[in-house]
């Protein structure tokens, strides 16, 4: 999927490479993508945010991580995290900063192995991480059209890395893990994927190896 590279070959013969992906097995019959990071790009907004209100950026992210399981759990509303920020930094806000700052665009050769994948007849799900406003946002672009089916951690009440997402998810495909891979961009949670018994990928770019070329190393048996 990448061009102007060296091939898989090299780079095993010239160097010990730091990565391990998990092959696609012959029962192999659910695919779950991740979205922010994996199907779309450039999804950070938190900077945007701060420079916007003239925040620390630091800090904000700070702030941020106290909020964000909940936020993307579903127990906490997008609206309320904001009139706390507000009342503590005496901001006004008229609008919803998370949606605003959030401009993701298409990850041209991630949606091209999903369209291939379904092509083939295969079962394709999404399983995110997220909050309703960006899900929203997805949903206009067309993303949440790729699938076959589409899994939200704010509508679930359960986010990544807990077993319970994917346990959800699976449940409701009626997939055993033996027959599920899964593909995401954080290491923690293709961890807790692995833990589970789940086959997965880390789609992320490593010393010796580029995000794309373990996306066309892992889907070569299947020969889209």
């Amino acid at each position: 999927m990448s061009h102007e590279r060296v091939s898989m070959h090299d780079h095993i013969a010239t160097a010990r490479p730091t990565w391990h992906d998990d092959r696609i097995g012959s029962q192999t019959s659910l695919f779950l993508f991740d979205l922010g990071g994996v199907v779309v790009k450039d999804i950070a907004m938190l900077d945007a945010i701060a420079a916007r209100f003239g925040l620390d950026p630091v800090q904000l992210k700070i702030d941020y991580r106290h909020y964000e399981f909940p936020l993307m759990e579903g127990f906490i509303a997008e609206d309320a995290y904001w009139r706390r920020l507000c009342d503590h930094h005496a901001l006004t806000v008229s609008d919803n900063p998370f949606a605003t700052a959030f401009r993701p665009r298409l990850n041209d050769e991630v949606v091209t192995l999903i369209k291939a994948l379904r092509q083939r007849g295969k079962r394709v799900v999404c399983a995110s991480n997220t909050f309703d406003s960006h899900w929203q946002i997805m949903r206009q672009m067309g993303v949440l059209d790729l699938f076959d089916a589409t899994y939200a951690s704010h509508l679930l009440n359960a986010a990544k890395p807990k077993e319970r997402f994917w346990h959800l998810i699976l449940n409701a495909e009626g997939c055993d893990v033996s027959e599920a891979y899964f593909i995401d961009d954080t290491a923690e949670n293709v961890a807790a994927s692995r833990a589970m018994g789940i086959a997965s990928l880390l789609y992320r770019d490593e010393e010796h190896i580029s995000a794309s070329e373990r996306l066309e190393s892992a889907f070569a048996p299947l020969a889209l």
